[in-house]
């Protein structure tokens, strides 16, 4: 499974833009090059062991599929653990700057 980047114009003009599995440019891909960078846009991937809504095998998944990407597993954590758990905003803290080009973060 691959999520691509689709993109329509509403009839008011406006420019749409969502993923959807397909064949077609890699999202991530699309949004590394928007950033100006060679490759992948860089990837935080947040689960927790808990989630049910979302099977941990997902976020696994994800990490094996997208270069470069890192999965940070939270034992006890639940579909929402932003919420909860105040690390969250520190790791994507700490990510950001070391994912981004110079100037987009």
């Amino acid at each position: 499974m691959t999520l691509t980047l689709k993109k329509a114009v509403a009839s008011d003009g406006a420019e749409l833009a969502w993923a959807e599995e397909g064949q077609g440019e890699p999202l991530l891909q699309v949004a590394g090059q928007a950033m100006g960078m060679s490759g992948w846009a860089p990837a935080l991937i947040i689960h927790g062991s808990e989630d049910a809504l979302v099977p941990v095998a997902n976020a696994v998944m994800m990490a094996e599929r997208i270069p470069d990407s890192q999965l940070i597993q939270v034992d006890g954590g639940r579909h929402g653990l932003h919420l909860d758990d105040t690390r969250v905003q520190t790791w994507i803290e700490d990510f950001l700057p070391m994912a981004l080009p110079a100037g987009v973060y």
